[in-house]
């Protein structure tokens, strides 16, 4: 988390658990089900990319002091952390009943004042964070 410690996703039963540990102690922070992702923010948080209890995928934030369910994406997306507190997200569009292909998705960029769609970019692309954080 950029202040000595380290975020750690175990699963415990049929759960995940978030951690915090430090050099001077270890603790448990929040659940979450099954399939949850990790990803750190470089800024002293995680997004955590996980299904809720009615299947569907959220992106929530977390923090040692809190946790935030932010955002709602496909299964299907892709998450790379921007180093700068922010997330870039890889997914499919909202389909329509008449919709059943797809050649573009989205990649929306989220932080905790919000998330937007910026570009269209095709279906079979890959993504990789800047390392450095910067634009």
């Amino acid at each position: 988390d950029g202040q000595s410690g380290v975020y750690i996703l175990a699963r415990d039963e049929k759960t995940w658990k978030l951690w915090h540990a430090d050099r001077h102690r270890r603790e448990k922070l929040y659940a979450y089900p099954d399939k949850a992702k990790i990803y750190g923010d470089h800024r002293g948080g995680v997004w955590i990319f996980s299904p809720t209890d009615d299947s569907t995928w959220h992106l929530w934030h977390a923090t040692k002091t809190r946790e935030h369910k932010c955002y709602e994406y496909s299964q299907e997306s892709s998450i790379v952390p921007e180093n700068s507190g922010g997330a870039w997200v890889f997914s499919p569009p909202d389909k329509s009943p008449s919709d059943t292909e797809h050649s573009q998705w989205l990649l929306w960029h989220a932080n905790l004042r919000g998330a937007k769609v910026m570009y269209d970019v095709p279906i079979f692309s890959q993504m990789a964070t800047n390392e450095w954080g910067a634009s």
